[in-house]
């Protein structure tokens, strides 16, 4: 309801005018909470994840850019091929993050252990997908494995309708450490499992098959702990196996050590590593150093005479994080296919992080500002103009 203040006596005015500056107290109390959880999610909470569902989707959708990418070089489908055999039955969510801290010690330690920290952290979380993925796949790992060793012809064989699972058993006893059980398991599993590609094998091919079955379950073996990570990790950096097996080896075995890609850039793409690290920690820090400014001026106005708190600068910049790393990451990927081609791994990407935190302060920051403070600071100007006029 509109008042009129051209009716009150100046104590009373003076008066009103103390009154409404109490009211803001509230407000500003929570602008003062607001502005902090901003501040804090954006210099400690997650800048940026990036996850991918690994699946016989995923493994497909490999597959088919290895084929693309090779075009028609030999051997190529076949690599292909084998390479979505492998994932057939994999079920794990890889996800890279990024967060504000990281950036800073990259940025501004500007050498390669702060990048390699980065990079460390950033993957840190993979070591337990690394080893599920590892579990998943090593049936189908054994399988190619057996089958080239016994001479099946996979180049022609039907890989998705071939039958892992019959080697479970002999995973599961390797991961509780019963290798002569698992040894056991194997053997009797042997026949049936090479039975899917028409193969029969003599004395000497069986003999040479549990050879291959030994190699496997040793390259796992570390310290007399089987653990199927070694099998990827070992392959992957010996090249061992075929190209499909290789593909996926590689993958597993740089996830296995992630701080080893900072050893592996060269000084002109470190220094530019560094740099981007310089420039989005430099734009954190301001962002954060907003929030931090506008709950310092909160926090003093509630002790002081004049309670209003300017909240301009945050409204006009702080929408920037929210948009650039939570927003804009999605939108593009929906809006990208409109206008090129995207691999469908790229496609399957997911976004997230936490700086929609600050996104929804400065939304929850504009309804404070609209609908509660507007209304106290526009009565106590009217206020304060009444008293002007009357003193003038």
């Amino acid at each position: 309801m509109k008042v009129n203040y051209g009716n009150y006596a100046s104590e009373q005015l003076q008066s009103e005018r103390r009154k409404l500056h109490r009211k803001l107290i509230l407000p500003n109390i929570f602008i003062l909470l607001i502005s902090l959880a901003a501040a804090v999610s954006l210099l400690f909470g997650q800048l940026l994840s990036v996850s991918v569902h690994i699946d016989a989707q995923f493994g497909e959708a490999v597959a088919q850019m290895m084929s693309e990418q090779a075009g028609e070089e030999s051997g190529a489908g076949d690599a292909a091929k084998q390479y979505a055999f492998l994932f057939k039955d994999a079920d794990a969510d890889v996800t890279v993050s990024v967060r504000p801290l990281d950036l800073l010690a990259a940025g501004f330690d500007g050498g390669r252990e702060g990048v390699r920290q980065l990079i460390t952290n950033a993957l840190g979380g993979l070591s337990d997908t690394v080893n599920e993925l590892s579990e998943q796949i090593l049936p189908a790992m054994i399988s190619v494995s057996v089958a080239g060793a016994a001479g099946a012809d996979l180049e022609n064989a039907d890989l998705e309708n071939i039958d892992t699972g019959i080697f479970a058993d002999t995973v599961a006893k390797l991961n509780d450490q019963d290798f002569e059980g698992a040894e056991a398991e194997f053997s009797s599993q042997l026949d049936g499992f090479l039975a899917q590609f028409g193969v029969t094998l003599t004395e000497d091919e069986r003999a040479q098959v549990m050879s291959t079955y030994d190699e496997l379950v040793s390259q796992a073996t570390v310290d007399g702990e089987f653990n199927a990570a070694n099998i990827f990790a070992a392959m992957g950096g010996s090249g061992e196996g075929s190209e499909g097996e290789g593909g996926a080896t590689d993958i597993l075995a740089i996830l296995s050590d992630p701080g080893a890609f900072a050893d592996q850039l060269d000084e002109e793409t470190l220094r530019t590593v560094n740099l981007a690290c310089t420039g989005l920690s430099a734009f954190l820090l301001v962002q954060a150093g907003l929030w931090a400014i506008l709950a310092l001026f909160a926090f003093l106005h509630i002790f002081l005479p004049n309670k209003k708190v300017g909240m301009w600068y945050v409204k006009l910049l702080c929408w920037l994080p929210c948009f650039i790393f939570f927003i804009a990451p999605p939108l593009a990927l929906a809006v990208a296919p409109n206008f090129v081609e995207l691999p469908a791994v790229v496609s399957s990407l997911a976004f997230g992080g936490m700086t929609f935190i600050s996104g929804i302060c400065l939304l929850a920051l504009w309804l404070i500002s609209i609908f509660w403070c507007h209304p106290i600071k526009k009565r106590i100007k009217q206020c304060t103009r009444v008293l002007k006029e009357r003193r003038a």
